[in-house]
């Protein structure tokens, strides 16, 4: 799996990317002067388990992550780049798991140095259904997932082919 040179880590700059629009690694993706771009939303996206205290492992919270992911149809081309030194922490459970990380005050389990990538496909039918009613969907329906463990937090990006006016609607939908 090709991780994305975006954030910070070994060879990459502090500064990270400086423009929403960049060169597609994808080909076939092409914008109106026939030039390749990638636009992309930034976010941060936790998938707590809900294992009992103690039970929980890495290989099987990347197990139950997968078959989490994997059960909304919409998903495909699910990855997992695991490194010698991935850890998953998981021994300070919150008292309650809740949809906001903020609630508790860390992050649950505690994931560093792996990569998670998938595909979805979101039709613009459904686009509608989860975003602001002020906003419009995208212009695009597939987007490429990537959940980058190399920080204290999550960082997710959220990469469309096209030229998406406002990525950041992606992280929201």
């Amino acid at each position: 799996m090709e991780r994305r040179k975006t954030g910070v880590g070994p060879n990459v700059s502090k500064a990270g990317p400086t423009s929403t629009l960049q060169q597609s690694t994808k080909p076939g993706s092409t914008n109106r002067q026939g030039k390749s771009h990638l636009a992309f939303g930034i976010g941060c996206f936790n998938f707590a388990s809900l294992r009992p205290e103690g039970e929980l492992s890495r290989e099987l919270y990347f197990a139950d992550l997968k078959d989490y992911i994997l059960s909304d149809k919409l998903v495909k081309n699910f990855e997992i780049e695991i490194e010698d030194n991935t850890v998953v922490d998981s021994s300070y459970k919150p008292q309650n798991i809740t949809d906001d990380i903020a609630e508790c005050g860390y992050v649950y389990p505690y994931i560093s140095n792996c990569l998670v990538r998938f595909e979805i496909h979101i039709p613009k039918r459904v686009q509608q259904d989860y975003i602001l009613s002020w906003r419009e969907p995208t212009s695009v329906e597939d987007f490429t997932i990537e959940i980058d463990y190399s920080e204290d937090i999550p960082v997710t990006y959220v990469w469309l082919d096209g030229n998406e006016t406002s990525p950041s609607t992606a992280v929201s939908i």
